[in-house]
């Protein structure tokens, strides 16, 4: 009797495991859009009975350890909001329930937005804190805690600057074939401080050698837009070529040089 005791309770802790598996993946997908959400994990494990033979076993059934990896690095997605945020390596955005609350708390969630007197606040209702600063971006506040205040941007003017440098980080497929081809987004601003995407196209040409070229996503907002060797060169076909060790790891070259020329923004002067 024991013995059949024993594998209903094996059967129902079966049932109870896959039920927490399948609330895991029903959690995930529900929190698909979720902006700083981690994905949650289902790991499972025997039970050790403690008694049975090969003549009269026993076992005990499975548990299961749902595990959501909070500190792990996201994925950073661009949007086309302004004050949208993310964080690449570690650390937290320092938030408040209110705009005047000495009580922070922490989260990695920067879909951040203006409420109707110019705090920005995320999806959740939470003020994103700041130290100020002078117009040299030193701090003019204490450096710690105390010194935090909810920031507004209506508090705070700039004067719209060209992009002066691109920093690209993506992984391109060892295993593809020559000619295979993928591209990459990558936004830019003019000296008005109007946003244009620079689509960068990447072509295997021989093994660990890519040709890369940029273009604009629109055509008719310049002249030309172009890639240069630090030296100014190109290849004959306009592209340059980027290399890889055999370990991965980038071979040539270290920079590269990009020239966007006649910018053509109808209504407007560029400087």
């Amino acid at each position: 009797m024991s013995t059949l005791s024993s594998s209903m309770n094996i059967a129902v802790s079966a049932l109870y495991s896959q039920s927490a598996a399948v609330s895991c993946i029903s959690n995930n997908l529900a929190n698909s859009s979720t902006y700083g959400y981690k994905c949650t994990t289902a790991s499972f494990a025997s039970m050790v009975s403690g008694s049975g033979s090969y003549s009269n076993f026993t076992g005990a059934g499975v548990t299961v350890d749902p595990t959501q990896s909070l500190l792990t690095q996201g994925t950073l997605v661009g949007t086309e909001s302004s004050t949208d945020l993310g964080i690449d390596g570690e650390g937290f955005f320092v938030v408040a329930d209110t705009s005047d609350s000495d009580i922070f708390y922490y989260t990695r969630a920067g879909d951040f937005t203006t409420d109707k007197d110019g705090y920005l606040c995320n999806s959740a209702g939470w003020y994103l804190q700041g130290y100020p600063t002078d117009r040299d971006g030193n701090i003019t506040s204490s450096t710690s805690a105390a010194g935090l205040e909810a920031i507004n941007v209506e508090n705070y003017q700039g004067v719209a600057a060209a992009t002066t440098e691109l920093s690209v980080q993506a992984t391109l497929p060892a295993e593809a074939e020559v000619g295979d081809s993928f591209t990459v987004d990558a936004e830019i601003y003019d000296s008005l401080g109007v946003a244009h995407t620079v689509t960068l196209t990447y072509t295997k040409s021989d093994t660990n050698t890519w040709a890369m070229s940029a273009e604009l996503a629109d055509s008719s907002e310049a002249a030309a837009i172009g890639l240069t060797y630090t030296d100014g060169t190109t290849e004959a076909d306009g592209t340059v070529l980027v290399t890889f060790n055999e370990d991965g790891t980038l071979a040539s070259p270290e920079n590269l040089g990009m020239t966007v020329t006649d910018w053509r923004l109808p209504g407007r002067h560029r400087r």
